[in-house]
């Protein structure tokens, strides 16, 4: 992609709701001379991001002519950046790329994307790479100390997770369900979310992370950014050791009945995460150096996440009469 461009056209999947990220990824074009165009690829035309730009109506992402319906849009529209929003449409943009090549896509390999969306491959790999997990169940020490968590091996969204509180509960479980990832429940527990980006270099750009607050539907409603060097280092462990690029969020998860701060990792999404916002507002800029990487732009990495920023969200209505937007 060449340096001089005026325009780049960015093609959102699944990215209904992300009108903020829309309106900063504007906003780093501006800085950085270069107009942004926002389309989105949704199964309903009427969402909210719609206000920012034009939405395709697209297929579900298990659709077999998905990459050639989306290269399609590629070719419409003059696409230059692809961003996927929800797990399912991450291994589509990957596998995109492997095909066509033509738009950059700040994610990772395919193989890593799939990684990530199996819970018991990304276990293994965080244990080889070191980084503290709750324990398995059953584990080496006998029987656990319930209640303990199952979760689908390729589950997301917190989709079909079930706590289970006795030995008699657990055993018919994992005998009918031999893939699912049991561990070890915490119940007083306090989540972290960590937003990331990595260039297609391998450069580590951002590490910000922040203490999740209220959720409604799946959605992050409230978070700040906090300041945790323990949080910080294991995340930059994390993504050194698998090899991850483009926009990533790292969740832990810390029992606060636990005398020292003892963050776990739970799970790594590679995409950008709903919260993120509060990481740009932090001075963590990651729609900008989306940008500057798709236009192979040098950027320094970021030094400096103000701790505290927080924010909180409310709804707006986006109007639509006769399937226009008003």
């Amino acid at each position: 992609m060449e340096d001089k461009a005026k325009r780049l056209n960015i093609l959102f999947l699944g990215g209904s709701k992300r009108v903020s990220i829309a309106r900063m990824l504007k906003s780093a074009g501006r800085e950085l001379g270069v107009d942004i165009g926002i389309f989105s690829y949704e199964l309903d035309t009427k969402v909210p991001i719609a206000i920012e730009g034009p939405v395709i109506e697209g297929l579900r992402w298990a659709d077999e002519g998905i990459l050639e319906h989306i290269h399609d849009t590629v070719i419409d529209r003059s696409i230059d950046i692809i961003i996927p929003f929800v797990d399912p449409a991450i291994g589509v943009a990957a596998r995109y790329r492997d095909t066509y090549g033509d738009v950059f896509v700040p994610v990772g390999s395919t193989e890593g994307v799939e990684t990530m969306f199996d819970k018991i491959a990304a276990d293994q790999a965080f244990q080889r790479a070191g980084l503290p997990r709750p324990e398995l169940i059953p584990g080496p020490g006998g029987e656990p100390v319930f209640p303990v968590i199952a979760k689908p091996r390729h589950g997301s969204a917190s989709q079909g997770i079930v706590i289970i509180h006795s030995t008699e509960e657990l055993r018919p479980y994992i005998a009918s369900r031999p893939s699912h990832l049991v561990q070890r429940y915490i119940a007083n527990a306090e989540e972290y979310t960590v937003d990331c980006y990595v260039a297609m270099n391998g450069e580590i750009k951002v590490v910000s992370p922040r203490r999740r607050g209220e959720v409604s539907g799946g959605e992050v409603t409230t978070t700040v950014t906090v300041e945790s060097p323990d949080i910080v280092n294991l995340t930059v462990q994390a993504l050194k050791a698998l090899d991850l690029r483009g926009a990533v969020t790292v969740q832990f998860i810390v029992d606060k009945l636990e005398t020292d701060f003892k963050p776990m990792i739970m799970e790594i999404n590679p995409r950008l995460g709903g919260g993120v916002v509060a990481s740009v507002h932090a001075h963590a800029d990651i729609p900008r150096y989306i940008i500057a990487d798709a236009l192979g732009i040098g950027t320094e990495p970021c030094d400096e996440i103000i701790p505290g920023t927080f924010i909180t969200r409310y709804q707006q209505e986006v109007v639509f009469v006769n399937g226009r937007r008003q």
